[in-house]
């Protein structure tokens, strides 16, 4: 086969395969799920939300304060009257309040995603009432 000739083809097919590819990303939905921040922080303005795509869950906050100095934000997943299970989902914000934190699991069985405040290294139960709650 002459090389001038297996160009186009291969274009062609990197094309084709590209395009399958792009396809299937952009076809999988994004669910977001608004999250209330409590109590609301004094001067801070904070929000929250879980963007679940396909089985990647990730929690999203702006504006939120900084964890007290020793202190981290754990992610904890509770199911009905269960009490919340920890996870190793453990975050801090930027100075701005920014943060996002991969959640584990594809929320099957969740009921509530919860956030509190803890010890660096996070808990193995909550020691601080939720500051944010996502019903799923």
């Amino acid at each position: 086969m002459f090389p001038a000739l297996a160009a186009p083809g291969a274009l062609a097919a990197g094309v084709l395969i590209g395009g399958l590819a792009l396809n299937t990303h952009s076809s999988r939905q994004t669910r977001v799920i608004q999250a209330r921040v409590l109590p609301p922080a004094a001067g801070h303005d904070a929000t929250a939300a879980l963007r679940k795509v396909g089985s990647d869950v990730q929690l999203q906050v702006t504006g939120m304060p900084a964890p007290a100095l020793g202190r981290i934000y754990q992610v904890w997943l509770k199911d009905g009257s269960q009490p919340p299970e920890p996870t190793d989902a453990l975050f801090s914000v930027t100075g701005l309040g920014n943060g996002t934190v991969g959640v584990p699991g594809d929320l099957k069985g969740v009921s509530e995603v919860l956030v509190t405040e803890e010890p660096a290294g996070g808990s193995l139960k909550p020691t601080h009432s939720p500051v944010i709650v996502a019903s799923v």
